[in-house]
């Protein structure tokens, strides 16, 4: 999925969250927030997402922002690096969120493992050489991060040095089913009937292509980790395609192998682990060994910590959708998701990424915290496509963008200090890193749901 990674995710995603700063108001990125629940002393050097994330007691929700973009030269602007770290950095040099998150793809591996691939405006990702059969698989290299993707550390040695301990670095990597599901489908997929006949009819084929995903994204979390990202998101938004059977034969035991592999060699890095629809799935979840369980708004808050257990931390959940309603309406969505998470280890975001609407009004909503106590407001900001035009020439720019910061402020004084950013053409989305999707760069991941016929990306968390 194409997102620029500069702060949801969905809930690593993303999977993951922020902690404040000295002389810091705090801000909230409708992305991800995270308190906790057994009572740790909190280092105040590390970034209150990090805090977040490893169950420390933080004194409010962490938070970042992520955007997602749609363009056909999408692939050139993640692998310049001076483009990534700009695209990066930039939200975060304006409104100072929690987290910084990669800009890039969770397909951005593919071509360092022999698999050809582009991201085709209003289609998606294209799979020019589906792997569905066992010489396929074959000719499947194991990645190697620093000889495939050297942009990427470089990216984030950069974006580490740049923001230092003042938010968290988050990177992000995509499961192995899912990755499975965009190279045997050709891409995104309705049914995801070609990757089930593989895996039904001929298992070990898809499991031997799992084993290297598997590998590869090991060596690919280990590798941001080493290059500056503090917290990873594992998106598998496509797991939930699985029965529970399913899933504990062609995801589960990879996860955990990532997670085991990882955590040998990372001890504390948090790993956040986002599946869009994942109901059914959610005591197996935390079988992984994850950090951190992303949620989305199909599942009630306090549903969802119940059975996920103690010992896991939860990110999410609130419906993107609630976001077009009242700052009210807004606010009592937010507050209920916050009763119900209750006081421990949760990250606050959305549940999926926002899809993009030509105009969106501007509000803001008042965001209290567990005990009541107001931390600052949610502001929706808006461009439409004539006010961005008007204000940088030949940009066209638009994105959704949420920020809980006790100071306030109009949103025309942001919008002038926006005419500071990067141009991006067309379609930008804001994703949860998913800690989201989410999302997330998501922390990247694709939108299942295309609108009115059109692709868009989206997740974290």
């Amino acid at each position: 999925m194409a997102c620029i990674y500069s702060s949801s995710v969905s809930s690593i995603s993303a999977k993951l969250n922020f902690a404040p700063l000295s002389n810091h108001k705090p801000r909230f990125f409708c992305s991800l927030g995270g308190a906790v629940a057994e009572p740790k002393a909190v280092n105040a050097t590390e970034p209150l997402l990090l805090n977040a994330a490893r169950g420390k007691e933080v004194e409010r929700p962490p938070s970042y922002q992520t955007l997602c973009e749609k363009h056909p030269s999408f692939r050139e602007r993640s692998e310049n690096v001076d483009l990534v770290v700009e695209i990066s950095i930039q939200q975060w040099k304006v409104f100072k969120p929690d987290g910084v998150i990669l800009f890039s793809d969770i397909l951005t591996p593919l071509s360092g493992m022999n698999i050809p691939f582009d991201i085709v405006k209003g289609k998606g990702p294209i799979i020019f050489d589906p792997i569905r059969t066992a010489g396929d698989v074959e000719k499947v290299r194991e990645f190697t991060p620093d000889e495939s993707v050297p942009y990427v550390g470089e990216a984030l040695t950069i974006l580490r040095k740049e923001v230092n301990n003042e938010a968290a670095l988050l990177g992000f990597v995509g499961a192995p089913f899912t990755l499975a599901s965009y190279v045997v489908e050709g891409g995104s997929s309705k049914h995801f009937s070609k990757i089930k006949r593989l895996a039904f009819s001929e298992p070990k084929v898809l499991h031997a292509l799992l084993q290297k995903f598997t590998t590869s994204m090991a060596k690919y979390i280990q590798y941001q980790a080493d290059k500056g990202a503090q917290a990873v998101q594992i998106f598998d938004s496509w797991a939930t395609e699985l029965s529970p059977v399913d899933f504990e034969e062609f995801s589960l035991p990879y996860l955990k192998q990532i997670v085991d592999t990882v955590k040998r060699t990372h001890p504390t890095l948090p790993l956040i682990l986002y599946a869009s629809g994942s109901g059914g799935l959610i005591e197996r979840l935390p079988l992984t060994g994850v950090d951190v369980v992303s949620l989305d708004w199909t599942v009630d808050m306090a549903e969802g910590r119940k059975r996920l257990g103690p010992n896991v931390a939860v990110q999410g959940n609130v419906d993107p959708g609630v976001l077009f309603g009242s700052k009210e309406f807004i606010t009592e969505r937010i507050k209920d998701t916050v009763r119900k998470a209750g006081e421990g280890k949760h990250i606050l975001n959305l549940g999926h990424g926002i899809v993009v609407e030509k105009n969106y009004h501007t509000s803001d909503v008042e965001m209290p915290t567990v005990s009541g106590q107001t931390v600052g407001k949610i502001v929706d900001h808006g461009l439409n496509r004539n006010e961005t035009e008007t204000a940088i020439k030949a940009v066209r720019f638009r994105f959704h963008l949420f920020q809980l910061t006790s100071r306030g402020g109009s949103s025309r004084s942001r919008r002038a200090d926006k005419g500071k950013s990067i141009a991006l053409d067309d379609d930008v989305n804001v994703h949860p890193f998913d800690l989201s999707q989410g999302n997330t760069s998501s922390v990247g991941d694709y939108n299942p749901n295309p609108i009115d016929g059109d692709w868009s990306d989206t997740d974290i968390d």
